[in-house]
């Protein structure tokens, strides 16, 4: 009898132990995974509307990690050494404010951001928030540099950086390059194999390359 309950509590420790350890080693990639996939998704559907850059409720921010450690009215959004009695949780779960105000959040929503909590509070982009609050939070919250969910302000404007980049640059026709021939054709062609425009640039880089079609 005492030989099975040690076996047992064996088994419930090994188990224990293993649950630790798949906790501690999760990767920074999963943890930002989970940030994206789980919790981003909730905030800029459910939360930015009130607590972004626009608007900020109890001032009380949600769009970048320095903002929501830091806090509004009520305090520091997110407890890491007590996580659950943060004002996040306890917000979302409707034990002290209501948020969102339109309606609880569905359970599984819920049970993601107090792991993510729990877990940290990884954001994309962002020094861990162990590591912020370490160092001592900024006093701005450089919302500029964050990755959070953000709606563009008008104040801002687009920049010339942005009109650069490549979805936002004019369509252009470049001219094919010349076909090479004669002695310039690649080995074993006679003439050069185009069927559109595009194999002209194909073949230019691939003669470029020292390369045989």
């Amino acid at each position: 009898m005492i030989r099975h309950i040690l076996r047992l509590l064996l088994a419930v420790a090994i188990v224990a132990a293993a649950s630790v350890t798949g906790l501690a080693s999760q990767s920074a990639a999963d943890r930002t995974a989970f940030f994206e996939s789980k919790i981003r998704p909730v905030l800029v559907e459910r939360c930015i509307g009130c607590h972004g850059p626009e608007k900020q409720k109890a001032g009380l921010r949600l769009d970048n990690l320095v903002a929501l450690l830091r806090g509004g009215e009520s305090g520091a959004a997110i407890d890491l050494d007590n996580p659950e009695a943060s004002n996040l949780v306890a917000a979302i779960r409707h034990e002290s404010l209501e948020m969102p105000p339109d309606g609880k959040l569905p359970d599984d929503q819920i049970e993601a951001i107090v792991s993510w909590v729990k877990d940290g509070a990884a954001w994309t982009g962002s020094k861990p928030a162990a590591e912020l609050l370490a160092d001592g939070l900024p006093d701005e919250d450089n919302a500029e540099n964050a990755t959070g969910p953000q709606k563009r302000s008008k104040k801002g404007g687009i920049t010339a950086e942005d009109r650069g980049y490549w979805a936002f640059r004019p369509v252009v026709r470049p001219t094919p390059p010349q076909l090479p021939t004669g002695d310039t054709l690649p080995a074993g062609l006679t003439r050069p194999i185009v069927y559109n425009p595009i194999d002209q640039f194909i073949l230019a880089k691939l003669d470029e390359a020292g390369l045989e079609p």
